[in-house]
């Protein structure tokens, strides 16, 4: 769901294989964490310019059958069975040649706060507007997290090794953090001129509010002051960028300054590996560029 604040796959959901007695920090036997995105059947209609979407799917999962079981305060487990969560997808489009484009969607699941999903509910709406010389877009999404987002470690299949041990997103003491079972919003405006059918200049304007989650590293979950108990706050950003087009290759640079409400950024010079004695600070700029292939041709913005 969404396209410059993409959330990733919301229906991606996790469990524990191997029926332990308890989740400890600490694998005691073949337990694991897996994955798996929610798979399911996807009826489309068109009709004229607009393409409908409605989807539904189920998986199973593993979870402990004692009702009292909590993965952060009770975590013993007396045996294990399978569950389901059901995934839900609308989606609207509209499509006017080469003019005007938008769209409508919306993608949530029943069990996230069992599964340790990252995300409950996400939703979107984009429109990207072309004259022969300018081009808009812009961009509003929705996030709704799970209460109990698990904190995987990115190099084994468990969670993150911390002190004191967190499987959910914590603080450095520990505590849930702050945007775990919130909503927010993001939302970002472009306008460009095509200089000519290869290179488009455009300026941007982005805000993301303090509980707002996505995939990338200024989501709420991942930019966070030194102790962690606080997210950026509200982030804005500015910037100019360009599409370059060759063939059907599109090379992309932004040029952008960020500010946050509170000091999430780390001093690029500083070699700390201790988080909390580092330096953080409210205000940074970086250069972004990337390079991605569209099979249909080219899209001046390529959001939608």
């Amino acid at each position: 769901v969404g396209g410059f604040f993409n959330t990733w796959d919301v229906t991606r959901i996790y469990f524990i294989e191997g029926s332990p007695t308890a989740v400890n920090q600490t694998q005691t036997g073949d337990e694991s964490i897996a994955t798996k995105t929610i798979p399911g059947l996807v009826y489309q209609y068109k009709l004229g310019n607009y393409k409908f979407i409605a989807g539904i799917g189920k998986t199973t999962y593993l979870y402990p059958t004692n009702e009292n079981f909590d993965i952060t305060n009770n975590n013993s487990a007396t045996s294990w069975e399978k569950r389901e969560d059901t995934g839900y997808l609308f989606r609207v489009k509209y499509d006017k040649e080469d003019k005007t484009k938008a769209r409508l969607e919306y993608v949530t699941h029943s069990e996230a706060a069992e599964t340790g999903s990252l995300l409950e509910t996400a939703a979107s709406a984009r429109i990207e507007h072309n004259t022969s010389q300018l081009f808009f877009a812009g961009e509003l999404t929705y996030s709704k997290a799970s209460p109990s987002a698990w904190r995987i470690s990115r190099s084994t299949d468990w969670f993150e090794s911390l002190s004191p041990f967190s499987p959910i997103y914590g603080d450095t003491l520990g505590n849930p953090q702050n945007w775990l079972g919130e909503d927010d919003i993001a939302y970002s405006v472009a306008l460009g001129f095509k200089l000519n059918d290869s290179l488009a200049p455009y300026l941007f304007y982005r805000y993301q509010g303090e509980h707002f989650v996505f995939r990338e590293r200024e989501s709420a979950h991942l930019l966070r002051t030194s102790d962690e108990t606080e997210s950026h706050g509200g982030l804005t950003r500015l910037g100019i960028g360009t599409n370059y087009y060759i063939g059907k290759f599109r090379v992309v640079t932004e040029l952008e300054y960020l500010s946050a409400e509170n000091a999430v950024f780390t001093n690029s010079s500083e070699i700390r590996s201790d988080r909390q004695n580092s330096t953080f600070k409210r205000k940074d700029h970086q250069l972004v560029i990337k390079v991605d292939y569209n099979f249909e041709g080219k899209k001046f913005f390529g959001i939608l």
